[in-house]
């Protein structure tokens, strides 16, 4: 999960407790979120927000764990019916 917000009380913190409440809490998630600070103007927003070397990090790190875990069925469902 992608988030540009901040790690307390961001989107991306009510994505995961749905999915979690959803019945897929097994599924191997990662929350990249920006800065847990205000959004600075202009500029200085960028050096809050999270680059690709965080967003890669996090891609390997779910990579290792589902080389050991496959996905749940019910979150396949889930995506693909949010998908038509």
């Amino acid at each position: 999960m992608l988030d540009e917000g901040r790690k307390s009380a961001g989107v991306g913190e009510g994505v995961i407790t749905a999915i979690v409440e959803g019945g897929c809490g097994a599924t191997p998630m990662r929350r990249v979120v920006g800065a847990d600070t205000f959004t600075p103007l202009a500029g200085a927003a960028l050096l809050v927000l999270p680059g690709e070397a965080d967003v890669a990090a996090a891609a390997r790190e779910l990579a290792k764990r589902g080389s050991r875990q496959r996905a749940r069925p019910a979150l396949l469902a889930l995506f693909h019916d949010r998908q038509a």
